[in-house]
């Protein structure tokens, strides 16, 4: 079975606008246990396999990198449900992953050797 690491972001944006904006991106990412708004935060859960925590980290490590606003991870070391997690993946897999990036053009790609986003034709298992 795959270690996996979970991820609570709670993310906080200008408007509710925007809110509303960055949640309906990230509805369908694979990785996505539950997502839900409040004004202009995001609140979303997170499961990953424990290789990919930099995944986690780095919306809140590099703001400048990421989308306007603020971010706040609190990091779950050991998920202990549910036990197997199944990935959110689409019947028919794009170019660009459900959040709007494209993986072919990615810089984190090579610096995490990043396998890519598994909704995607980048996906190397």
């Amino acid at each position: 079975m795959i270690e996996k690491i979970g991820g609570i972001l709670i993310s906080e944006k200008p408007s509710a606008e925007e809110t509303k904006k960055q949640a309906e991106k990230m509805k369908n990412c694979p990785y996505l246990v539950v997502l839900g708004t409040s004004t202009n935060r995001i609140f979303s859960i997170f499961i990953v396999p424990k290789d990919k925590r930099w995944w986690l980290e780095y919306p809140t490590s590099n703001l400048a990198a990421t989308r306007s606003g603020s971010r706040q991870l609190f990091l779950v070391e050991n998920v202990d449900y549910p036990e197997k997690f199944n990935l959110r993946i689409p019947a028919k897999k794009t170019e660009i992953t459900p959040c709007g990036d494209n993986c072919s053009t990615c810089p984190l790609r090579n610096k995490y050797n990043c396998k890519g986003c598994p909704a995607t034709i980048h996906y190397r298992e």
